[in-house]
């Protein structure tokens, strides 16, 4: 039982509002056939539409079974229209590509019903309406008379409480239209129809109940029904009996009947009166009664909406494939523009990383600003007046550059910037790929071999026989450096992206190192002299000779220097603090790096450096972060002061911070001597 208490529902456009309902209260039986006649605009369809739950009032209530639908959720209403209505609607609204089994079997999808079940179902739907042969059709197949039976068919299925009909006949013919109407009014034998229609002629034939709307009001009901009164059709006497008897709007006599029953399950007469025969076979409307109790919610099986989805895709093949031809174009047009923004955009910042870990950021603890010397040069530092003033008393202007910078000099806390650094808060790991702090200290590396004497690598002799004489910008610009030994950056993941390893590894402990070789694969002979391959002697002699403008004799001798042959090099690293020795006094330490036995002794026992692998920079690196020579880890840099921290002279310094060891001397003597 359905009641409509002061449903309102209007339509606002603009400042326009159009009342659809107004007012509306009506009572519904369980089992009638009601009919709904009105103007067009008169609210009829909207009725229908919040009575199917497919709109809803803006004021009022709709109360099913003596439930208010006023808390009613999204899911409510999905379970009320999938169990408790079925709609009948003008355009038939079937799927085209679907047969006529499926059609009506999708209204079952949505019940959780199995497969097996759902195809028996529709079955026996369409037999029930006449179409038993037709199930393997498709509705283009079909007449109009028959689409609208599959659209009943269709509304049956699920066994609905409620059938709402909207012009159920308006795109038929006559005849087929009075078979339909033979079909509705045996299916208002065991449950409500509700039907919209604009021809009087066939709701005063069917119907049992006539509702008019007027301007979205009810301006007459022949049958109302009343809360707690006896759900029959039964009318009072000399009332006109509809459903099989003339309409009242003619001059007939309308014919009295009492207490005859709306409806008799298992009969064909539908208001007391078995209306007219037609050539449509009837069909016997099986008794069933409304269903009260609540239903699951509405819901669709994965595997059943995929096999929907692949099925609509297979159906319109041609549509599918402009989809997705239209789809894969613009995915591929998405990719493709991500692709190269983000290949862009890691190009630009391996160029940033290469260049940066060639010259990377360095902070000391002074520094001061030098542009004031290009800035300045050729120009003045005083106003202009004030020059002009000087040029007329015959005084030279001046320019005080180094003024400006040395009063600009920046001194930098370095303990607490390490402190800083090291510290959790400062989250620099995300920002840097390495942090490398430089001690000062430069590793003191001898030829292992000392046959011949011995032969210090590191610092080269070479540095100050270049700064003499020969300009190094020109002459050793592509060397990079006078040294062959550097530190390398503390970034193992830069280097493999930097370098390729010919031959060998990377260096894993403080007295492993590798061999550096140029872009292309080679080495130079500047570097086999700085290394000791070659006598380093006989370049320091070539290099005196053309300072000195004297005749310079190169050799031509050619070595062949493999990779085995450097992977056979060691070096020998000696601690900066063990060049020294208490003096005979036993007060002042000396230095013994003139001494070539003590030299040669401290040699043999300096740590061992070998060369563990060969590099070579990629191709696809724009710069890199070593030059040609030997890389050596900052942890032989960390070995060198832990050794220092318990060396002889180390201690003795600690134990006279105030004076000098070398001189016996406290350093404000030596300060004050300078």
């Amino acid at each position: 039982m359905i009641e409509l208490k002061e449903l309102r529902k209007s339509y606002k456009t603009g400042d326009f509002v159009q009342k659809a309902l107004d007012g509306v209260s009506l009572n519904f039986r369980d089992n009638e056939f009601v009919a709904v006649l009105g103007p067009s605009g008169s609210g009829k369809t909207t009725l229908l539409n919040v009575l199917g739950g497919l709109d809803h009032a803006d004021t009022g209530e709709l109360v099913i079974n003596g439930v208010s639908t006023k808390d009613y959720k999204s899911a409510d209403w999905d379970t009320y229209r999938n169990h408790h209505i079925g709609f009948i609607f003008q355009s038939y609204n079937l799927i085209p590509h679907q047969s006529v089994l499926s059609n009506v079997e999708l209204a079952l999808t949505l019940s959780g019903i199995p497969r097996a079940e759902r195809k028996e179902r529709a079955t026996r739907a369409l037999e029930r309406v006449g179409l038993g042969e037709h199930v393997d059709k498709r509705p283009n197949q079909l007449s109009g008379g028959q689409m609208q039976r599959v659209a009943i068919a269709r509304a049956l299925v699920n066994d609905p409480d409620i059938v709402l009909a909207d012009e159920p006949t308006g795109a038929l013919d006559t005849e087929t239209g009075l078979q339909v109407m033979d079909l509705l009014s045996e299916i208002a034998s065991d449950r409500l129809v509700i039907m919209v229609t604009h021809n009087p002629e066939l709701a005063y034939t069917y119907a049992n109940r006539i509702v008019k709307l007027t301007d979205g009001r009810v301006s007459d009901d022949s049958n109302p029904f009343e809360i707690g009164a006896p759900q029959s059709a039964t009318q009072a006497a000399g009332a006109p009996i509809v459903g099989g008897v003339n309409p009242a709007p003619t001059d007939a006599t309308p014919v009295q009947a009492t207490d005859v029953p709306s409806a008799v399950v298992g009969t064909q007469i539908v208001g007391g009166v078995n209306p007219a025969p037609t050539d449509a076979t009837p069909v016997q409307a099986a008794a069933a009664a409304p269903s009260k109790g609540r239903k699951k919610h509405a819901s669709m099986s994965f595997l059943t909406a995929l096999a929907l989805s692949f099925n609509n895709l297979m159906t319109k093949k041609g549509r599918t494939f402009l989809t997705a031809f239209a789809g894969s174009i613009g995915i591929i047009g998405i990719a493709a523009i991500l692709a190269l923004s983000n290949g862009v955009n890691n190009y630009i910042a391996k160029v940033e990383e290469d260049t940066l870990s060639s010259t990377p950021l360095s902070i000391t603890k002074s520094s001061f600003d030098i542009t004031s010397i290009m800035t300045q040069a050729g120009g003045y530092s005083r106003s202009s007046t004030e020059q002009q003033a000087a040029v007329d008393a015959n005084v030279i202007p001046e320019s005080t550059v180094m003024s400006d910078i040395l009063t600009d000099v920046k001194n930098n806390d370095l303990v607490s910037l390490k402190k800083f650094l090291d510290s959790e808060e400062s989250d620099v790991d995300k920002l840097v790929n390495a942090i490398t702090y430089n001690y000062g200290i430069e590793p003191q590396i001898f030829k292992q071999d000392t046959s011949n004497g011995v032969k210090r690598l590191n610092p080269g002799t070479l540095k100050g026989i270049v700064s003499n004489g020969i300009n190094s910008m020109s002459m050793f610009s592509s060397f990079g450096t006078t040294n062959a030994f550097q530190e390398m950056l503390d970034d193992q993941e830069l280097l493999d992206k930097q370098y390729e390893v010919v031959d060998g590894r990377w260096p894993e402990k403080y007295d492993e190192c590798v061999l550096v070789l140029s872009d292309n694969g080679r080495i130079s002979d500047y570097t086999l002299y700085a290394l000791g391959v070659l006598d380093p002697d006989k370049l320091e002699e070539m290099l005196k000779a053309a300072i000195q403008s004297e005749e310079i004799d190169v050799p031509d001798a050619h070595i062949e220097f493999t990779y085995e042959d450097a992977l056979n090099l060691t070096f020998s690293v000696v601690n900066q603090c063990n060049l020294y020795t208490l003096s005979g006094d036993g007060k002042t330490w000396t230095d013994r790096s003139d001494d070539t036995d003590y030299m040669k002794e401290q040699i043999a026992q300096g740590t061992p450096l070998k060369i563990v692998g060969i590099v070579k920079g990629r191709d696809t690196a724009s710069s890199t972060a070593l030059s040609e020579g030997i890389a050596y880890r900052h942890d032989l840099i960390l070995h060198l002061i832990d050794e220092a921290s318990a060396s002889p002279s180390v201690i003795a310094q600690e134990e006279k911070p105030d004076t000098d060891i070398f001189t016996g001397k406290t350093f404000d003597e030596l300060q004050n001597n300078d």
